[in-house]
């Protein structure tokens, strides 16, 4: 982790993180987390701020990648 650039070693654990919680709220099979998380998700989504936006494509991403086997 030291040799990588920061925002590359932030950018892989959001990604990890992500799966991690979606797969958490489907095993819990209580709706009410998952679609929080997907309420959270289309803020980031609809934002303004060109951080947020950045972070809703960094959660596909890893969704994506994660779930489907896309890379």
């Amino acid at each position: 982790m030291c040799l990588d650039d920061v925002a590359q070693v932030r950018e892989t654990a959001s990604r990890e993180t992500t799966v991690s919680i979606i797969k958490n709220f489907i095993s819990s099979n209580n709706k009410q987390y998952l679609e929080g998380l997907l309420q959270e998700m289309n803020f980031f989504k609809k934002s303004n701020i060109f951080l947020h936006r950045q972070t809703f494509i960094g959660m596909i991403h890893s969704i994506l990648i994660d779930f489907c086997q896309i890379k």
